[in-house]
């Protein structure tokens, strides 16, 4: 305690003290330690070295006042009128600091905001000589000068000019120049550019300057740093409300960003779309997203359904589809070599597949209680096409007598043929009795050996199916999502799918396999 009580004696003197540098250190202690009383008490002494002749000092006095202006926020008064002389310096450095001084009052302190708003055209003067005349090259960076001090300015102008038509009528030519005049093919100008959008989007500017600013945005949309397509996706996405047409024309590279492989880029490329979907754009923007629903990662599903039906909830209140089918899988039931498993069983809480599954088919709930849609979704087992899939990369191995179960081949293998899924789906369309839960899955119940052993007997001549294909290799051929369905198993009866009168086009696995290999028969 005597310590603390004696602090404020010895760094008084010290800020008195007759080299620099020992006063130097003295404002940094008192900067980092300083109480709300000891602020009081010392700040006459800090803005009397603001008007320091020595450079060296007005700096760190000036950092100084920063510190004290965040603990002690009505002290501005302390040290207003010091700061306003302080921005005609010519010295970086204080420039620099008391740029940083006043947007610390303004965003402190009402009263500071109101009277620093009548500096707007100084702080102008000061960045439009920097952006047309230089202002010392040794602090050029990459050709811009001095981006450290263009980018304060622009924060402090954008915090001005918020709310406040005069002030941002003031500073809309100069941001109109520093958004033609600085460069963009290296990061230093593209932070200026950013700084400049936020600020445009921010202000009460012109709307021909915020679609000025949208289009840098859009440029970074098209860069091949990935950082900055995800800051411009980013800022679009916060900006999207304020100008709405202007965003709405990147629209075709935004939704070109949802085939990013960066997940983070995919991720606000989502979002972004979303909010830009209206009624004049609804449709040809489902059928993207339905596009995109198609391909991207298990971790994006659930949300882009909800927002699906948010959109349609939203822009689609008079109209609305006369039927909804979504297709889930069997992972929805837990692996079990006994238990059969029907539409009305429980599930969705063994694994990530399940949980999966689980969400996937609540995120479309609302468009059956919000808009009483009927509903139809469709569990499906293994899908057993020609074209790829499954069958794709084991049909090559069977050809060839290379093929077997998958480890001991004892696990259930729930299974339905493409042509019966695409059936089933206009089946589901076309009779209004469809509705709910159905699995899609042949009512033949088989283990995955007999399933291989079917398979290889359905070439012409006959295949032995007597190689068995370990799980990792079914792992690498499929990937690990894919490949649970065949390395493990369900027992799993369409009994509703039945029940609405449906008819398998091919209900048993010798009659899937004769089609599925009759290229080679």
């Amino acid at each position: 305690m005597d310590w603390i009580f004696i602090n404020p004696t010895i760094i008084r003197n010290d800020l008195n003290h007759s080299n620099q540098y020992i006063t130097g250190l003295a404002l940094c202690a008192l900067g980092t330690i300083c109480s709300p009383e000891m602020s009081r008490d010392l700040g006459g002494e800090v803005e009397r070295l603001m008007k320091s002749t020595n450079p060296y000092l007005k700096k760190k006095a000036v950092l100084c006042a920063v510190r004290i202006i965040r603990k002690v926020p009505e002290q501005f008064d302390v040290f207003q009128n010091s700061v306003r002389s302080l921005l005609t310096e010519k010295n970086h450095g204080v420039l620099l600091t008391a740029t940083s001084l006043v947007t610390e009052m303004c965003q402190q302190n009402t009263q500071a905001l109101q009277s620093f708003r009548k500096l707007v055209p100084n702080l102008v003067r000061i960045l439009k000589t920097l952006i047309m005349s230089g202002y010392s090259p040794e602090h050029d960076v990459s050709g811009i000068s001095d981006p450290f001090l263009q980018v304060h300015l622009l924060r402090l102008l954008r915090i001005l000019g918020r709310n406040d038509s005069e002030a941002s009528e003031a500073m809309n030519d100069i941001l109109a120049q520093v958004s033609t005049n600085t460069e963009n093919s290296k990061n230093v100008g593209n932070a200026i550019l950013y700084e400049t959008v936020l600020t445009i989007m921010d202000i009460k500017s012109e709307s021909g300057l915020r679609v000025l600013a949208v289009n840098i945005l859009g440029r970074f949309l098209l860069n091949n740093d990935k950082n900055i397509r995800y800051v411009a996706l980013n800022t679009l996405l916060r900006v999207v409300h304020v100008d709405h047409n202007a965003v709405q024309r990147h629209r075709a590279t935004i939704v070109e960003c949802l085939k990013d492989a960066d997940v983070s880029i995919k991720r606000r490329a989502m979002e972004l779309c979303f909010a830009l979907i209206n009624s004049n754009n609804i449709r040809t923007m489902t059928n993207e997203m339905l596009e995109f629903l198609g391909t991207c990662e298990a971790e994006f599903k659930a949300d882009c359904t909800s927002n699906m039906f948010l959109a349609m909830e939203r822009d689609l209140k008079d109209e609305k589809p006369e039927v909804f089918i979504s297709m889930s899988g069997v992972s929805y039931y837990k692996p079990d070599p006994v238990i059969e498993y029907t539409e009305k069983s429980e599930g969705g809480d063994y694994d990530f597949l399940s949980r999966l599954a689980r969400d996937w088919e609540q995120a479309s709930e609302p468009i059956q209680t919000k808009f009483n849609v009927r509903r139809v979704i469709l569990r499906s087992g293994a899908v057993l096409g020609s074209s790829g899939g499954m069958i794709g990369s084991m049909y090559w191995p069977f050809f060839f007598g290379l093929g077997g179960p998958i480890g001991n081949g004892q696990q259930p293998f729930p299974w339905i043929h493409l042509d019966d899924v695409c059936l089933l789906i206009i089946y589901a369309i076309q009779n209004n009795h469809v509705n709910g839960i159905l699995n899609a899955c042949a009512p033949e119940l088989i283990t995955n050996r007999e399933f291989s052993r079917t398979f290889a007997s359905a070439f012409s001549p006959s295949r032995l199916a007597i190689f068995p294909m370990p799980a990792f290799l079914m792992n690498t051929l499929l990937g690990p999502e894919r490949a649970i369905v065949a390395t493990q198993g369900q027992k799993v009866i369409p009994q509703a799918t039945l029940q609405t009168g449906y008819t398998f086009k091919y209900p048993t696995i010798k009659e899937a396999s004769q089609d599925l290999t009759k290229l080679f028969r």
